[in-house]
């Protein structure tokens, strides 16, 4: 993913966790471009479930962690300015954004 001209990144770290519904990762923003979102926590093979309000682990779209310490987790991109909320089935898994931008 480049930048476009004139835009910005901005990268961030959120903790997911069991909250009903889903926790916000990142707000709807009128500015936004797009924004990557990759799988980045400790716990090994912790699923994490992306979608709108509502999200749950049964409907959600899987983003899968490494299976060990040495493999990165998935990621995926998402074009426009929606809100992006995850939940994962149990404790916590945290996420790494990168958000682009005007």
């Amino acid at each position: 993913m480049g930048a476009s001209s004139g835009s910005l990144l901005t990268a961030s770290e959120v903790v997911v966790d069991t909250t009903v519904g889903g926790k916000v990762i990142v707000a709807a923003s009128t500015v936004r471009r797009r924004v990557t979102i990759r799988n980045n926590g400790d716990n090994t093979g912790q699923i994490v479930f992306l979608g709108g309000a509502g999200v749950t682990v049964v409907a959600g779209f899987p983003l899968v962690n490494g299976q060990n310490p040495d493999t990165p987790g998935e990621s995926y991109t998402f074009e426009g300015t929606g809100e992006v909320r995850g939940i994962v089935a149990a404790g916590t898994q945290a996420v790494r954004l990168l958000v682009e931008h005007d």
